[in-house]
């Protein structure tokens, strides 16, 4: 039970996070003046999903574990 709800976490976080990439794509695409400041801001964006990640695959483990101990 606690396996499928760590799952269905997970699943909206990406669903989310797609969502919100294909909505700053749809925008305008001269938003930064400065190149550098853009790449910065697209790295952070990468970090950060790659943290998500990390931290959904933490919490269908601490799933499993759940339900294994009830």
């Amino acid at each position: 039970m606690f396996t499928i709800i760590a799952i269905i976490a997970a699943g909206a976080l990406a669903f989310w996070s797609d969502r919100q990439t294909t909505r700053e794509v749809i925008q305008r695409p001269a938003v930064f003046d400065d190149e550098l400041v853009r790449q910065s801001v697209v790295f952070a964006r990468q970090e950060l999903r790659l943290i998500s990640w990390v931290l959904a695959s933490i919490l269908v483990m601490l799933g499993i574990i759940a339900d294994r101990i009830h």
